[in-house]
């Protein structure tokens, strides 16, 4: 089961991302580990990196299985983008993902793709994985990334 809350965070001073990711670190010990988070802030300016992580076997046959997601939480949309550098600096092939905002298309992230190969117990899993990556401004409108990153 999913559940979605929100964290409400008032102040005039600017909020870091590392005083969200304490907030809801502080919620994830609360045991509220499979949820959906959602900041609002009164205030101030941050930019939340929405990520879900699927994958599936190489059988054309199975179906992709969404495994993990999370939020990270910057202060602008260049800290994002040298944040998902950094992260998929590996990835060759990156796909565009779109949102539709008042009946208009807007690309507000990409998906990588990749190969994964991993070893258990001396036996070799590969997987293929798509990472759907996607901004949002704090008060949850969709962010158009064409141009900016």
């Amino acid at each position: 089961m999913e559940y979605t809350f929100t964290v409400k965070i008032e102040t005039d001073a600017p909020v870091t991302p590392e005083a969200v990711e304490l907030a809801l670190k502080h919620a994830i010990d609360a045991g509220l580990e499979n949820c959906w988070y959602h900041v609002q802030f009164m205030g101030s300016k941050m930019i939340r990196l929405n990520v879900s992580q699927t994958g599936r076997s190489p059988n054309p046959k199975d179906v992709w299985h969404c495994f993990h997601a999370y939020h990270k939480y910057f202060e602008t949309i260049d800290d994002a983008k040298a944040y998902l550098k950094e992260e998929y600096f590996y990835c060759k092939k990156r796909v565009p993902c779109y949102q539709d905002v008042n009946d208009i298309s807007v690309q507000t992230g990409w998906i990588y793709c990749f190969k994964v190969t991993d070893y258990d117990k001396g036996k070799k899993y590969t997987y293929y994985q798509r990472d759907w990556c996607s901004l949002v401004e704090e008060n949850s409108e969709p962010i158009d990334v064409r141009g900016k990153l």
